[in-house]
């Protein structure tokens, strides 16, 4: 997710990335969400998130394969687009039953 950011706020104008870890809840959740902004809006399909990554044999894993990984350990991917603005939270609960 950090890489993802990192590319695309390279090419925004006033590029930045925001990374935000916590625990809520008496340390029962962990959040970790991460915001970009972009100089291109992400495209997405019904499978998900479309890479125009110019090299093709640079792809990171993905946000599909995050989320599969994610709900392995019973946690949850949320992406939202805010204007100029992508965020990504994943939210596990650390005292599973």
């Amino acid at each position: 997710m950090i890489d993802n950011a990192i590319e695309a706020a390279e090419n925004a104008t006033n590029g930045y990335i925001e990374v935000q870890i916590e625990t809520v809840n008496g340390g029962s959740f962990l959040i970790w969400e991460v915001r970009n902004n972009f100089a291109e809006k992400p495209k997405k399909n019904d499978q998900g998130f479309l890479s125009n990554k110019k090299n093709k044999r640079k792809h990171g894993i993905g946000l599909h394969t995050v989320e599969k990984l994610v709900l392995q350990y019973e946690g949850f991917l949320q992406t939202k687009i805010i204007e100029n603005e992508f965020i990504a939270t994943v939210i596990f609960n650390l005292y599973k039953k």
